[in-house]
């Protein structure tokens, strides 16, 4: 295999990510376009390190939501520190639910981690692998490219906290402490914690429970539209109608910890399959749809027909995902021993 081919699905995943993290959820508008290689730089590297680590030592899906959530901290809590800015972006967002002992907004911070675990790294990822089914869970990049992401990342990560400080009306910089907390503690316990507590995936005995059968991926795709679409409500509404901070960041968390438990489950039956993985990641993107609409609309209807754009772009890619995972599906049908090679692999 040529260097170029094998290269592809780490662009497509380095693309990917910050497309659908920023620009399909509305945060940038589609006029902008041009800063996705600068979004990339972040959201890029970070998905595809967390990807090639995890490959790469034999784990699985536990491991890449536990790092996707150490990004998430490193994102909002070193590179932009929004989890600690009072007034990031003139918005006032730590307002609602602040804990002063610890600088945070509870609300704020468990919707950025959330955010960032599910659909900056989690969505992308897994719609990237479907993409790429074949290539299984084989590492795309070697050592020498696994250290060129690894730079890139630091780099990514001290830019966009340098652009932070410098583009906040008042330069806001986090305490010391709290960025030795954001990334010295939180994110390096989750890293540590991701690797002891998952085993490498050639060491596990779990079988498919025989007994139970995997639901139809249409209730897992509306089951992770539902759930999305309640995260991201709670977070617009909650404040507006009067919940308690406390109430939605418990709404959330258990939200959130049910839906992982949930699909773990499932994907413990028999029949569980790639088709399942793509409807649960096809029902993420969906709820950026109703939610990028309300963060985009207000800019002019010029940016609002581009989002439009990107998100018929996002569903046609879907499609597309689908037809092929239909077309595998057949293919499996017609030929079981050639399929049941391949899955090995």
């Amino acid at each position: 295999m040529s260097v170029v081919r094998r290269l592809v699905p780490v662009l497509v995943l380095f693309l990917l990510a910050p497309f659908v993290a920023e620009y399909v959820l509305g945060n940038i508008p589609p006029s902008r376009l041009f800063l996705l290689p600068m979004m990339a730089l972040l959201y890029g590297t970070g998905a595809v390190l967390i990807r090639e680590v995890t490959r790469r030592t034999g784990r699985g899906w536990p491991t890449i939501v536990l790092l996707g959530l150490a990004y998430a901290v490193i994102e909002e809590g070193i590179a932009t520190q929004s989890l600690f800015n009072p007034n990031y972006v003139g918005l006032h967002l730590l307002a609602y639910g602040f804990v002063p002992a610890l600088g945070i907004a509870g609300p704020w911070t468990a919707y950025m981690l959330g955010l960032h675990t599910a659909w900056s790294i989690s969505v992308p990822l897994l719609l990237t692998e479907t993409m790429f089914r074949h290539r299984g869970s084989q590492p795309w990049l070697g050592r020498v490219g696994l250290v060129v992401i690894g730079v890139l990342f630091v780099l990514g990560v001290s830019l966009t906290a340098v652009f932070s400080i410098k583009l906040s009306a008042d330069h806001f910089l986090a305490s010391p402490a709290q960025l030795v907390a954001a990334g010295g503690s939180v994110a390096a316990v989750l890293v540590v914690l991701a690797f002891m507590l998952f085993r490498p995936t050639a060491a596990r005995t779990t079988q498919p429970d025989a007994a139970r059968t995997a639901p139809s991926p249409w209730l897992v795709g509306v089951t992770t539209f539902v759930a999305g679409s309640i995260f991201h409500a709670l977070i617009r509404f909650g404040g507006q109608y009067g919940v308690p901070a406390a109430i939605e960041v418990l709404l959330n968390v258990v939200l959130a910890v049910a839906l992982v438990a949930l699909i773990l489950w499932w994907s413990r039956a028999a029949g569980w399959s790639q088709v399942h993985k793509f409807a649960a990641a096809a029902g993420g993107v969906l709820v950026y749809g109703w939610v990028g609409y309300l963060l985009i609309n207000q800019q002019g209807l010029g940016e609002t027909l581009g989002w439009a754009a990107l998100v018929v772009f996002m569903v046609a890619l879907l499609a597309g995902i689908g037809l092929g995972l239909r077309k595998d599906a057949r293919q499996a049908v017609a030929d079981p021993v050639d399929n049941a090679i391949l899955s090995q692999h």
